[in-house]
């Protein structure tokens, strides 16, 4: 094969590869700077729209410096550079999951630190009572100042927010054009997703590059359960509750007393039962045992004449005739 053959045939493998390798990994993010207090630099990490993740990370030249963790996907992350670490000579650039490098960009204190942020948005929410039930859609509406020196808006972040902490986006941040306002839809899924929210927008500016707003003052949202209809409604629920247990106790306490009740009767009345049975058995023991005697008198017939002689001193044929009744012990020739 010529030279010309194995240059070509490279060209095409490495072309395949590259072309794989493109649809493979996800595109590279963008990574800009912005002001905040105390000369400190912030470089927020930005994948493109339709894109996310859950790790951000920032790299000074080849080395990584730190990560962002996001407990949901995100569209952007939030590095801070302090110290040195804002000099000009600096080189950053930054990867959110396996995606593609973004191009590097260098500190510049000096003129990000003179601009000022923006004035807040105002955020409204329907329904404006912030009460919703799980399931329900929360419909948020972002609206800038009008005409902010002539610079509008390039994007719109919604956030929520604990307290002590800066916030996590809720929504992916919308991108506008000449627009002043823009409008988020969130399904709530639990109280998890109650908390405060906030909405703010951000400036693309010709030297310090990206530039966010301050935030808006927060609305409140509770998710709220089946069963409750206000924080009110959450203090019946539990008064309910108690009412409900301590009912529950008493029957459970009159139920078991009840049983006991019958079961002490049924054991008394097997026991006396079994007594009489007992009882019974004995005297029928007793019984049998008993020798019957044969009192009947029976009558001896006697004659009239016997009855004569009987009263006049003579014996009777049914009784022995001792002429000398008292001669055996009075005559000695017997013995």
């Amino acid at each position: 094969m010529s030279f010309c053959g194995c240059f070509l045939t490279a060209l095409i493998i490495l072309k395949l590869h590259f072309s794989a390798s493109e649809h493979s990994v996800p595109p590279a993010p963008i990574l800009t700077q912005t002001a905040v207090r105390d000369s400190s630099l912030e470089l927020i990490c930005q994948a493109p729209q339709g894109y996310g993740g859950l790790v951000f990370k920032l790299f000074k030249i080849r080395q990584q410096v730190d990560t962002v963790v996001h407990s949901t996907e995100q569209q952007s992350a939030h590095f801070m550079l302090r110290g040195k670490d804002t000099e000009k000579e600096n080189l950053y650039c930054c990867q959110y999951e396996n995606s593609m490098y973004s191009s590097y960009i260098q500190p510049e204190p000096n003129d990000v630190v003179s601009v000022s942020p923006p004035p807040s948005p105002h955020l409204k929410v329907e329904p404006s009572s912030g009460h919703v039930m799980p399931g329900e859609t929360l419909s948020f509406h972002c609206q800038a100042p009008p005409d902010h020196q002539k610079q509008p808006p390039k994007a719109f972040l919604l956030l929520r927010r604990a307290a002590g902490t800066p916030g996590s986006m809720v929504a992916p941040a919308k991108l506008v054009s000449q627009s002043q306002e823009a409008r988020f839809s969130v399904k709530t899924m639990g109280r998890e997703d109650s908390g405060e929210y906030i909405c703010l927008y951000q400036l693309k500016l010709p030297k310090t590059g990206q530039l966010n707003s301050t935030a808006s003052q927060p609305v409140h949202i509770t998710v709220i359960g089946y069963h409750s209809c206000t924080q009110a409604s959450t203090g019946s629920t539990d008064m309910a509750l108690i009412v409900g247990s301590v009912s529950a106790g008493v029957l459970f306490l009159m139920v078991v007393s009840l049983l006991g009740f019958i079961v002490h009767r049924h054991i008394k009345n097997t026991s006396e039962r079994r007594r009489q049975r007992e009882q019974e058995k004995f005297w029928q023991c007793v019984h049998s045992k008993d020798h019957i005697v044969d009192l009947t008198l029976q009558r001896v017939d006697i004659g009239s004449e016997d009855i004569g002689g009987m009263l006049r001193g003579r014996p009777t044929d049914s009784e022995p005739i001792y002429d000398s009744p008292m001669t055996t012990f009075m005559d000695p020739s017997i013995y």
